[in-house]
């Protein structure tokens, strides 16, 4: 009998939440017509957010109301529970009717920035009374809140539950269980239903159009300190950063970092291939002079490649990275990671500068993992998502979906099924060289090795398992390699490898001191830029990072673009006189970044300061800050200026014509 009460509760929020869902596509949507497609999707994805909180609604009847529940099958004190709901629905009613509100000043739902106008009541409470009829919404809100709880007691407490849906009361409790769990979760996949899902498309009215304003709000609360900038030290260091930038138009009272890459356009239009290796640490790896050589491949298209010896990722994290090198802004957020964050999912993507390219994004498994999937489908228009479920070729290895080996083949037919004469971006992101380091069984010409110990120490490595995993993620990369020059697309082509962020060295006979004091192995990777048909191969030593890479290799596709972003063009000499990589150590307690070029590293912390030490030369534990001022004080400005900065455009970079910077307010 309990059930049958839960289903009713279930089934009455269910409708009057795709009510509200209703009014607000009728009040908000654009002037331009929106594919029924996608405004369909946001509506089922919107039931699926509102199911998660409707769940959440019913379980307090779920754990009390044996209390109340009598021998005769009714629920005594029903008026007590009407009163309970309707307090609950106060609040959530206020949700939704400050959430138009909201939407109809912001063009966004509400998140949990809303609270900094409790900051001024007066001037906040004041503005509402003037720009909105605050008596007539009041009288509207009461009503309302009246009438649901006559709907609680009509339809849900009062009513008679003996002959409510025509299924067999046997089977009522199962069904209950079965919607409220997988209403919890959200989904009947591995990852549970998250924010990002909504953000599935660019439109920014069908992405906002899916989301629970209840859920969004705590979603985004975690996340509520937006202010996590120093708006006037961004201010402070902008002419001196932004000049580093290249920004000729400056402006520092509108923090402007716009400026125009004008590329000598490529008759042939070359496709582009991002390949971010999972963990490709730059001392495991050949290029190193790594003495158990475990990535043959790497090296192999190295020597054919123009690839740089000298650059890091911006931080550690492959969710943070990913950020990192599609925004070209390094991810310093203190709370979780960037991709996570509801508040800065909108981006400007120098991807998007790819006129009249097919674009693509390849993973062995979910795009659901630390919500990396708002990052692509909500920024770049029309790119195709392909996760573990959409290679039924291939089976799933272990957690991380489809082994690289498998990924890297499905990406070839992928490829190769593109027309000539349409050119492509594509991004593909392997995982096989993480724990539980699987590899799988009866992969034509690879075996695992047997190496003692004491060898593997020598070689960084702490197990024979890691040795092995990145022996075949450099397999699969090679495979792929085999593949693709057999294939048309081939010659038309620039692929860019990188690794998603280093490893610790784990006493590498191979690294260097500087290196291993300061622990930068967990940032270095390399970067390999093949494209034999515009680039030489050469062994480039310049300081570089994961902002740099996708307005480089824009200019080096030919196409023109808008950066506003941390990120310069590798192959512009007009910034060789001075080049860093900035890293960020984000899961220490305090603030904590450095600058690295081909001599110094400058570090800081909150704890001892601003420090600069020698790479190579010298005691790479001395702080040389008094024998090289000069150095100090121009690495202290713009280790600073990429630190405050990134900071601030996380916030302040948003798609153009959806742009809401604060540095003027």
């Amino acid at each position: 009998m309990k059930s049958t009460l839960y289903l009713r509760f279930i089934v009455l929020h269910l409708i009057l939440l795709a009510i509200f869902r209703g009014l607000f596509f009728w009040f908000f949507k654009p002037v331009e017509a929106l594919p029924s497609v996608i405004v369909q999707k946001s509506f089922l994805l919107g039931s699926r957010f509102d199911l998660r909180f409707v769940c959440i609604l019913v379980i307090p009847l779920v754990l009390l109301a044996w209390r109340t529940w009598s021998d005769d099958g009714k629920l005594l004190h029903y008026r007590r529970w009407t009163w309970f709901y309707g307090v609950i629905a106060l609040l959530w009613m206020a949700v939704f009717v400050f959430d138009f509100g909201f939407y109809g000043y912001l063009n966004s739902r509400m998140n949990s920035s809303v609270l900094q106008f409790l900051d001024n009541p007066d001037i906040s409470f004041g503005m509402l009374w003037q720009s909105y009829p605050v008596v007539w919404i009041f009288v509207g809100f009461c009503a309302f809140l009246l009438f649901y709880m006559h709907l609680l007691q009509r339809f849900v407490f009062r009513a008679s539950l003996k002959n409510f849906f025509r299924i067999p009361m046997f089977v009522r409790p199962f069904l209950f269980l079965f919607i409220f769990l997988v209403g919890l979760y959200g989904q009947l996949s591995q990852y549970p239903l998250r924010w990002s899902e909504a953000f599935f498309s660019p439109h920014h009215f069908t992405s906002h159009l899916a989301l629970n304003p209840v859920l969004y709000f705590f979603e985004s609360y975690e996340f509520s300190s937006k202010k996590d900038y120093d708006l006037e030290r961004v201010k402070a260091l902008y002419e001196p950063f932004a000049e580093y930038l290249g920004v000729e138009e400056k402006n520092s009272q509108n923090l402007t970092f716009e400026r125009p890459v004008m590329a000598q356009p490529q008759a042939s239009h070359p496709n582009v291939v991002v390949i971010v290796m999972e963990s490709l640490a730059f001392s495991k790896t050949n290029l190193s002079g790594n003495l158990l050589h475990p990535t043959p491949s790497v090296e192999k298209i190295a020597k054919e490649s123009h690839w740089f010896s000298n650059y890091f990722s911006a931080t550690e994290g492959t969710a943070r990275n990913m950020f990192s090198i599609m925004t070209a802004i390094p991810d310093v957020t203190k709370v979780q990671t960037s991709t996570r964050n509801p508040l800065v999912v909108d981006q400007r993507l120098i991807a998007n500068s790819y006129e009249g390219y097919r674009k693509m994004y390849l993973v062995g498994g979910s795009a659901s993992w630390a919500n990396i999937r708002g990052i692509f489908s909500h920024n770049i228009q029309g790119i195709e998502m392909y996760e573990e479920d959409s290679f039924q070729q291939s089976r799933r290895a272990d957690v991380w979906g489809v082994s690289d080996l498998d990924l890297f083949i499905e990406a070839n037919e992928r490829f190769k099924q593109v027309p000539s004469t349409q050119p492509f971006f594509a991004v593909i992101q392997s995982a096989s060289f993480h724990r539980p380091y699987t590899i799988p069984d009866g992969v034509k010409d690879f075996k695992s090795l047997d190496v003692p110990m004491e060898k593997l120490k020598e070689g960084g490595f702490y197990s024979l398992e890691q040795f092995n995993s990145l022996r075949f993620a450099d397999h699969s990369l090679g495979v792929f390699f085999e593949l693709a020059k057999k294939s048309p697309y081939y010659k038309n082509t620039i692929f860019v490898i990188t690794g998603d962020h280093g490893l610790p060295d784990d006493g590498g006979v191979n690294v260097a001191p500087a290196m291993h004091l300061w622990e930068l192995e967990k940032y270095h990777v390399p970067l390999i830029i093949h494209a034999p048909a515009l680039l030489p191969a050469v062994v480039d030593a310049r300081p570089a990072g994961h902002p740099d890479v996708m307005t480089s290799v824009a200019a080096l596709a030919g196409v023109s673009h808008e950066n506003t972003t941390l990120g310069r063009n590798l192959f512009n000499t007009a910034y060789d006189s001075e080049r860093y990589s900035f890293v960020y150590n984000y899961y220490s307690e305090l603030n904590e970044y450095g600058l690295i070029n081909d001599r110094f590293y400058y570090h800081y912390d909150d704890k001892r300061g601003p420090q600069l030490f020698l790479l190579k030369d010298g005691d790479p534990a001395e702080n040389v800050q008094e024998q090289y001022k000069k150095e100090f004080e121009r690495m202290k400005t713009i280790g600073e200026g990429y630190w405050q900065t990134a900071r601030y455009l996380l916030f302040n970079n948003q798609k153009k014509n959806e742009q809401k910077k604060e540095a003027g307010h």
